[in-house]
């Protein structure tokens, strides 16, 4: 099985997610995600199109729409992480990661407040 291609900044969106998205397509799309990581497997942080912008709404013909934010996410992540694109490693190693160096420090507040989706992550810190 190949690697999950995985942004370094989806890490913190699956660390939140509930349920909700853009559209059905995009929920279905990242409960299947989540499902998948659940089992452990190998991943590649990329900083393009992932699986998760697969099935964004925003994501133009594998174009993405995200703009500068999303490539600011990713940088911030990666340089809390001390991390780089293309690195391989388990969906555990980034998930204890990201918990230790940016969620349970109160990092996340520089990296996403201006998210759409902010609310729902600072709700749950």
């Amino acid at each position: 099985m190949p690697d999950i291609r995985l942004r370094a900044h989806h890490g913190l969106c699956i660390a939140f997610f509930e349920g909700k998205g853009y559209d059905e397509n995009f929920v279905q799309n990242m409960k299947a995600v989540v499902s998948a990581l659940e089992k452990n497997p190998d991943i590649t942080i990329v900083t393009d199109e992932d699986v998760v912008c697969a099935a964004c709404p925003n994501n133009n013909e594998n174009q993405g729409n995200c703009g500068d934010k999303a490539d600011k996410y990713d940088k911030k992540v990666l340089q809390l992480c001390n991390l780089n694109g293309g690195d391989s490693l388990s969906w555990k190693t980034f998930s204890d990661l990201v918990n230790k160096k940016i969620i349970k420090p109160g990092n996340m507040h520089s990296i996403c407040c201006d998210c759409q989706w902010a609310d729902i992550c600072m709700r749950k810190l």
